[in-house]
């Protein structure tokens, strides 16, 4: 946590291999309600599998993309 309760975030889009394929840094409002939204192009993305992760200091979330 930074100083006055703001969090940053991390996310990340990594290919099958494990490539990072996109990176965002985000550093959040100290509100415990808020929610977030980040619209992210994936137009540019070839067809395959990929990772998503979300992660702060506390926790990490994964899940998979399939882009057809």
């Amino acid at each position: 946590e930074f100083a006055g309760g703001y969090k940053k975030y991390q996310i990340k889009i990594a290919d099958l291999l494990g490539a990072l394929v996109y990176t965002k840094d985000l550093t959040s409002v100290p509100n415990g309600n808020a929610r977030y939204m980040e619209n992210i192009d994936i137009s540019g993305f070839a067809p395959g599998v990929y990772f998503l992760s979300i992660q702060t200091k506390e926790l990490k979330v994964s899940k998979k993309l399939i882009i057809q």
